[in-house]
């Protein structure tokens, strides 16, 4: 399966997981190895059966016989590979789960004819493709390094053997030491950085998460307050009140430590949600949708924005209020 194919089937499709297929193609773009280490010992039915699928959850309508056709080919083939060996992991480690996922499913297309919940396949696919990235990178790391230790230890017992490091400097040695382990650390602290961002983003990716303007009232028992939506995302919004004086009687009559009787309403434009306070803070309102709304629904309510909605990250409070498009 090659990543690249992946990434052009998935924006093909227009629709809100684009963007999380367009930022695992710049992922690759820059953390790409060479071709041969790509599928790092995947066989050849696993990997091109998830590319299958791949291409079939970028299709709309019944599938082609010749889809068909291929599909069947690589399910039995998987199918045989699979039971070979019951206990084999296949080369997938702790993503074999993941694989056994993409094969069912594959067999649910099979029967019905068409693609089956495609948002929901490119996302599982997109997450196996980094997880199995991110496996490869760590076994050609490890080979590396096995090879590294080979050749120094070789290297070192020639040395030994002719006598030419008796006068080796101690000190010359305690500075590669320490030298190693400052690599280590900032290696750890980038690879920590790197994963913290990438949480926030797919976090805002899969949950469409923007910064908008919309008009819109928070309802807390008898109290109406007015206000603005600011953030509105797939499970919940952040709430703006008019003003100060309407933000100090919210901060008296929310207590986020306490569940309330009946749960406030936010109304946005002409729809009404029941909602959970977990927070108030900097002027702005936190609030979860007691059930999260579908990306269509979202989408509409987005159309009532005044300026244009954007990707917000979690952890920024700011709107994009005043700023120009």
């Amino acid at each position: 399966m090659t990543v690249e194919r992946y990434i052009f089937y998935g924006l093909a499709k227009v629709r809100p997981g684009a963007a999380f297929l367009l930022f695992i193609g710049f992922f690759f773009f820059f953390a790409q190895t060479a071709r041969a280490e790509e599928r790092c010992g995947v066989p050849d039915e696993v990997d091109q059966l998830i590319d299958t699928m791949s291409q079939i959850a970028a299709t709309e309508g019944p599938l082609s016989k010749n889809t068909m056709a291929t599909l069947n080919f690589q399910l039995n083939r998987a199918e045989r590979l699979m039971t070979q060996d019951e206990m084999s992991d296949l080369g997938l480690g702790g993503w074999k789960s993941s694989f056994d996922w993409v094969f069912q499913r594959g067999k649910e297309t099979l029967s019905s004819g068409h693609s089956i919940e495609p948002d929901k396949t490119h996302t599982r696919i997109g997450t196996l493709v980094v997880g199995l990235r991110f496996l490869c990178e760590a076994r050609v790391s490890q080979s590396k390094a096995l090879a590294q230790d080979s050749d120094t230890s070789a290297a070192a017992e020639e040395k030994n053997t002719k006598g030419q490091e008796e006068h080796k400097s101690f000190f010359d040695g305690s500075a590669r030491s320490l030298a190693t382990i400052v690599a280590m650390v900032l290696a750890a602290i980038i690879v920590f950085w790197g994963g913290h961002m990438l949480y926030k983003w797919l976090y805002v990716l899969l949950n469409n998460r923007r910064s908008c303007h919309i008009n819109g009232s928070l309802e807390i028992g008898l109290d109406v307050i007015d206000g603005s939506i600011v953030i509105l995302g797939a499970k919940g919004a952040r709430f703006r009140p008019v003003n100060d004086g309407a933000y100090a009687r919210i901060e008296a009559l929310v207590d986020v430590s306490e569940p309330m009787v009946f749960p406030p309403v936010l109304q946005i434009c002409d729809q009404r949600f029941a909602v959970d306070i977990t927070a108030v803070f900097e002027g702005h309102i936190c609030c979860f949708f007691c059930e999260p709304i579908d990306v269509k629904r979202q989408n509409e309510l987005l159309e009532n924005s005044t300026v244009r909605p954007r990707f917000a990250r979690k952890d920024i409070p700011k709107c994009n209020v005043g700023l120009s498009d």
